[in-house]
């Protein structure tokens, strides 16, 4: 079993998006997202809906748009997840529902929140990531700026994923192979 972490954060990326070059080159059959560690945070992902809007039932409340993990760059088999907003069902294959985000600016409460998932995105397929090859990764959100609706899951951009953002997601790669190079003869194992 190995753990990767990857981190995309405000400094790094201005929409939530990031491509990372592996250091190693990984061989496995299973691919588990366990969790997820976020802040995200700021005054263009949330909004007070008010109870005079038709479909809202009173108090007014502040909601908080939902973000998902796109996984769709790391060569999962298709991953499929309904998510729904403003009345309508949407198929977001390589979406991952991962929580809300929060009204904070990031100045004063930085707690991160953290989403466990234990969610298998490989199932039993040999899979290889090459040493220096790339894996993307990106946050989403969906915008709660009309009140009483959902936008469908978009990218972030640079108003609305700041420097206080960041995420941090855990990998665990498991089935994995191993080489033994005894004498020059390569022998490949799996190791569960």
């Amino acid at each position: 079993m190995t753990l990767l972490e990857f981190t995309i954060d405000g400094d790094s990326s201005a929409t939530g998006s990031q491509t990372f070059t592996l250091a190693h080159t990984y061989t496995f059959r299973t691919l588990r997202l366990k969790h997820v560690i976020y802040h995200i945070a700021n005054e263009n992902l949330y909004e007070s809906w008010s109870k005079a809007t038709s479909g809202v039932t009173g108090p007014d409340r502040k909601m908080y748009a939902p973000l998902y993990l796109d996984v769709s760059g790391l060569g999962v088999q298709t991953y499929d997840q309904f998510s729904y907003h403003s009345n309508s069902a949407n198929n977001t294959t390589g979406l991952i529902a991962i929580g809300h985000s929060s009204d904070d600016t990031g100045t004063s409460d930085n707690t991160n929140k953290i989403t466990s998932l234990d969610l298998d995105l490989i199932k039993n397929e040999e899979t290889t990531w090459a040493k220096d090859g790339t894996v993307t990764l990106a946050v989403k959100y969906s915008s709660v700026e009309t009140d009483g609706a959902f936008a469908t899951p978009a990218a972030f951009d640079s108003t609305s994923w700041d420097d206080s953002c960041r995420i941090t997601a855990v990998f665990e790669l498991d089935d994995m192979q191993v080489y033994d190079d005894a004498t020059n003869g390569v022998r490949k194992e799996w190791v569960y």
